[in-house]
């Protein structure tokens, strides 16, 4: 028998990794607003922000728009989204993973989402006003002196750089980062549909004139001429 999830810690005063934390808040979404995750989001988000290539759920009709995920050798993953998921084994996916991990969505459709912090408009139904925007984006907690959690952003500042919202995420044959500056007003994203990509990002973000750099420092150096002021 599952047990119920205790609370760890007091919300602000420590930073864990928690998907569970997400699905309480799609819960609260749902009785707050009276509908399901995926009917808010769609009328909410997706819809108001032009995402018209972003859902929440796939089906077979949705499947030629995924890309295929591949390993580390640049295999296929196979049986990873070819038969979509259906009654209880769909409805159990939606709660426990849906506002975590379910978003399908494109970089056209993404760095619309990301222009909404980088050059907002004004709030009205569905955006957010400035008050929450900045709320978002205000440390919550400290991880170490480059580096913060703010609300779904992380937070980081290198020599050279104006504070940076970022986010990553990563599952099998699929890997995606974005980050942006408000003070800059500029942003970038990528998506992958392999295990791989490490060798890649190092050969897209390497500076063709500069010394040669490590997994480790490619991103602050790369960070630095990107967000230049």
């Amino acid at each position: 028998q599952e047990k119920e999830l205790p609370i760890q810690f007091t919300p602000g005063s420590q930073y864990q990794y928690s998907g569970e934390g997400f699905s309480y808040l799609q819960a609260v979404i749902e009785e707050i607003s009276g509908k399901s995750f995926e009917t808010f989001m769609l009328e909410n988000v997706l819809l108001p922000l032009g995402m018209t290539s972003s859902f929440i759920t796939w089906d077979m009709n949705s499947v030629r728009q995924i890309a295929k995920p591949h390993d580390e050798s640049g295999k296929r993953i196979a049986g990873k989204y070819v038969t979509p998921p259906a009654g209880s084994e769909a409805a159990e996916g939606m709660a426990r993973y849906g506002a975590a991990a379910m978003l399908m969505t494109t970089p056209t459709d993404y760095a619309k989402f990301l222009l909404e912090f980088l050059s907002p408009k004004p709030a009205d139904d569905f955006r957010l006003n400035a008050a929450s925007r900045s709320q978002m984006l205000r440390p919550q907690f400290t991880k170490n002196e480059r580096a913060w959690e703010g609300l779904a952003w992380a937070l980081e500042q290198h020599d050279g750089t104006p504070m940076l919202f970022t986010h990553a995420g990563q599952d099998a044959g699929y890997y995606c980062f974005t980050a942006g500056s408000t003070e800059r007003r500029s942003g970038l994203m990528v998506m992958l549909n392999g295990d791989a990509y490490l060798p890649f990002l190092m050969a897209m973000l390497a500076d063709p004139a500069g010394p040669p750099t490590t997994p480790e420092t490619i991103w602050p150096a790369f960070a630095k001429r990107f967000f230049a002021a």
